[in-house]
């Protein structure tokens, strides 16, 4: 039913939905390949042993010296210029119904000459969109020269398929040896500021979207890099992924354990994200649309103090809430509301820089007070009819919940008991080997 909906709402033959979904699904689950990967290996390996042990001596000596020259700090592998990498980003962009929105049209073209950090919010549960999205054709038709190198998380470049997929799309991993090198080797970066800690409160289709303000230390990186080459600007954007919640869910577990998990492991091992009618790794088509804000310029500072990154970050996180505010009714979001945990001030520019100037103690340029081409603010969007969210779709999101939730249950039950069954196979076949009617020997 899902296939022949897609199909006719897309306009596609037959060949193309399936291979489409198909490339969706396997993009979106290569953390479930990895896994079907070892379990192949360990069945297979109980009935031609030789073979799979000489596919993996001849996959080991291939594979391995991929990890050689740092590819995660250094974008070696990526193939960010390819039509292949083109055409994957547009079968996203398909399924997703992806579209950017601009919050003042005007600022759509960006210096050829500045480099960019872009900041997404929220994280949800897999934020995949931030790595194909720049290579879609909307993007490049609205952003031209803009390619950023996307900032992932360490121990995805350490899993063999999931780094692959990652490091071809000329991601990095999200260190400060990889953010610097990112935005030199690039000329912009982009990363989740949010993090795995946004993840845990993520939850589709809720009238409350969570956004973390505890890391900030992409503004810091950011203020260093401009004090580096004074004659180039560097601009951070807020970008808000309208949809990016409502792709997938988490199973509801404790949140002091993911939080644990998050401490120890630097990610979230307790992680079973599901979707469309509760099957895991299968994603919602919520249609995802980029807001994008106004472009700010942080000002050059080699050793920037507490204060000023502080300053820097809330005025940051107004224009990324003015964004919000004005492109929700357009993106079927008008009842919907952020939280900022834990909360924060933010501050517009003239007040921005009255408290830069009670802080630091200089006066901010206008260029620094205000965005990258400041005017009239445009707030048409605003005045819009805001299109809240049917109260169908919640209640569809609860089924789905319950049905991922009572298919996990079954799952570990029914794995449970399928290794009850092997053990006592096994222990009858030991005991078919033995020979009872042997005479015992006299002692």
């Amino acid at each position: 039913f899902f296939f022949f909906f897609w199909r006719s709402s897309t306009g596609d033959n037959v060949s193309q939905s399936i291979v489409r979904l198909c490339t969706v699904l396997l993009f979106y689950n290569t953390d479930k390949v990895v896994v079907a990967l070892w379990i192949l290996s360990w069945a297979f390996a109980q009935i031609i042993p030789c073979t799979v042990v000489v596919i993996w001596a001849i996959g080991f000596w291939i594979y391995v010296p991929t990890y050689w020259g740092s590819p995660s700090i250094t974008g070696r592998r990526g193939m960010t210029h390819t039509a292949f990498t083109r055409w994957l980003a547009d079968c996203f962009a398909v399924y997703f119904r992806f579209r950017i929105q601009h919050r003042v049209p005007s600022e759509s073209k960006l210096d050829p000459s500045a480099k960019y950090v872009l900041g997404y919010h929220p994280h949800g549960i897999i934020p995949y969109t931030l790595c194909w999205a720049p290579f879609t054709t909307q993007w490049r038709e609205q952003l031209p020269g803009l390619t950023p190198a996307t900032l992932v998380s360490s121990i995805i470049h350490y899993t063999p398929i999931m780094r692959d997929v990652a490091q071809m799309f000329g991601s990095f991993e999200v260190s400060r040896t990889g953010y610097t090198r990112a935005l030199q080797k690039t000329g912009s970066v982009s990363l989740v500021p949010g993090g795995q800690a946004e993840m845990m409160d993520s939850e589709s289709f809720q009238a409350h979207i969570i956004l973390n303000t505890t890391h900030r230390g992409f503004i810091k990186l950011a203020m260093q890099e401009a004090s580096k080459t004074p004659d180039v600007p560097v601009y951070v954007k807020p970008i808000f992924g309208f949809g990016e919640t409502d792709v997938f869910d988490n199973l509801r577990l404790p949140k002091r354990l993911q939080a644990l998990s998050i401490k120890f492991f630097r990610a979230n091992i307790l992680f079973c994200p599901y979707g469309s009618y509760g099957f895991p790794g299968f994603p919602r088509r919520a249609p995802l649309t980029m807001a994008m804000g106004t472009a700010l310029r942080v000002p050059p500072c080699a050793q920037p103090s507490k204060a000023m990154v502080d300053l820097v970050y809330r005025r940051y996180m107004h224009e990324l809430l003015a964004t919000f505010e004005a492109t929700k009714g357009d993106n079927r979001h008008g009842d919907c509301e952020l939280v900022l945990s834990p909360p924060i001030e933010p501050l517009d520019g003239p007040t921005y820089a009255l408290h830069w100037q009670q802080e630091v103690g200089t006066c901010l340029d206008a260029s620094f007070k205000l965005g990258q081409s400041e005017s009239k603010r445009a707030r048409s969007s605003t005045e819009r009819v805001s299109l809240p969210r049917r109260a169908s779709e919640l209640n569809r999101v609860r089924q789905e919940r319950n049905l991922a939730e009572t298919g996990m249950v079954l799952a570990f039950f029914t794995s449970n008991m399928l290794g009850l069954v092997w053990l006592a196979l096994q222990s009858i076949q030991w005991d078919d080997s033995v020979n009872h009617s042997a005479p015992l020997k006299p002692a």
